[in-house]
Parts: C-alpha cells; structure tokens; sequence
C-alpha cells in the first residue's frame, strides 16, 4: 500500500499487490543518479522519487519501461527551481478564525500550501513520527505507533485488524476527515464510545508539530496544532494554530 500525503490536501492511498521474497525499495535523486543504480534497483518493487527542474512529461513512461517492478513513482522539485504557478482566475479565500488558548500565541499561518497545492511550488513532504489513537473505529483502548526511524512502513494483518483505521487517523488528524467518512465523521468513533481522540506528531520541513483531534457524539469537538521546539514528552509549544468553523444544521459550531 502506497500512502502520499502532505499538509494542505488529502492523503491519497493506492493498493498494490506485492509477491512476497522481492523486496520494497525507495529511491529518491536525479534520474543521472537513479540510472547508474539500475543494477542495485531493477529487480526490487521500487517506490521511485526523482528530482526534477521542471516538467517532465515523460517520467513515468521512462520509469515503467526501466524497471519492471515500479509501483509508484513522483517528480519533485526543489524549492529554487519551481516553475510559476498560474493564476488563480479569481477564486475566492477562505478565511478563519484565529484563538488563543493558555498563555500560548495563536495565529493563521500563511496559506501557502493549502486547497492549490497542486499547483504551489513549495511542498514539503510530511513525515509521521508517532500516532496515538483512542476510542478511534477498531481501536477502543489507547494505542501508540512509533514510526521514528522508519522510512518505509508496511501495515499488515488479518482482515478487521484495523489495518486501514491506522492510515484513516493520520488523515483525520492532518485535515479532519476521511475519504470514507467525509461529512458523518461522528462514524469514526468506536460503537461503545461516546468519543474518540486522535493525536499524530509529524515533521515538515525540519519542523516538529503536533495535530490533536477529538470527537465527540454530542457536543463540540476539538481541534488543536502545535509548533513543537522539539520532539519530546516535555516539548516547548512555540506556536499554536486553531481554526473554527461552523459545521451540521443547529446552531452549535464545531472545531475541525
């Protein structure tokens, strides 16, 4: 399973069926440099990033009759050598509503990889360091994942081990939904719960954040981001950024 994911849109997730005894290779760099690993690379199902300086229309057809084995491959190009992006044909912005909470700051960040991230130049890959779920679908006790140190993850399991409830809590963490459960997001929560809590520690860029999400099946539910100074339990909060806007038919407003 091929999960891509970055702040500012949906995760996208894509199942590939893998023969077991070949390994799962990724390999990232120009394509000079992934070309002279063709021998270390050709037989592997390969997971393939290749750095750009700008379109290349042809990649994936060069990548799939390269290797033999490729399940996904993506351009990147770094920040410096981005084309400009289009116009944005008057679309409206979306605005929010920024609150403090505590003695912390509490600020809208610039949008500068949000709805159009298809088209920003700068797009940093995000990097889950350590999710805990409780009261979350199949996961009713609290559970911790420690992906530190882990640059390739696979989820396996029996069919109802809560397999795809792992990928649906960083989604639901980073943007507060589903593709599953966009509008009824109250379905995540356990069946003999009354709420649900989902908090994800990731890296952006070098920076450390921490997105905590709680539901609950009547009343508000929360939301809360945080800049980290740090990955630790005694972590400083440099920043912290909360959105609110109005969701379901009555009157009461919900955090998401």
């Amino acid at each position: 399973m091929i999960v891509d994911a970055e702040p500012g849109r949906l995760a996208t997730v894509a199942s590939i069926p893998l023969v077991s005894g070949r390994p799962l290779v990724r390999a990232e760099g120009t394509w000079d440099q992934i070309d002279a690993r063709i021998d270390e690379l050709r037989d592997a199902y390969l997971d393939l990033t290749v750095r750009v300086g700008g379109i290349d229309a042809d990649l994936g057809r060069r990548a799939a009759d390269t290797f033999p084995f490729l399940v996904n491959v993506r351009p990147y190009r770094p920040p410096g050598n981005a084309a400009p992006a289009p116009a944005d044909r008057g679309r409206a912005t979306r605005s929010s509503t920024p609150t403090t909470t505590g003695g912390t700051p509490a600020r809208s960040r610039p949008r500068t990889c949000s709805d159009c991230s298809a088209r920003c130049s700068k797009r940093w890959p995000m990097r889950p360091r350590e999710l805990t779920v409780q009261g979350f679908r199949s996961y009713r006790g609290r559970t911790t994942f420690d992906f530190r140190g882990r640059r390739l993850v696979g989820v396996v399991g029996p069919i109802g081990a809560g397999k795809s409830t792992i990928l649906d809590a960083v989604v639901f963490a980073l943007y507060g939904k589903t593709p599953s459960f966009e509008r009824d997001t109250r379905s995540l929560i356990h069946q003999l719960e009354d709420g649900c809590h989902v908090e994800l520690l990731f890296e952006v860029d070098g920076e450390i954040w921490r997105a905590q999400r709680a539901l609950r099946r009547r009343g508000q539910s929360q939301h809360r981001l945080e800049r980290l100074a740090k990955d630790a339990d005694d972590a400083e909060v440099l920043e912290t950024v909360l959105q609110e806007r109005r969701c379901g038919s009555g009157s009461s407003g919900c955090w998401g």
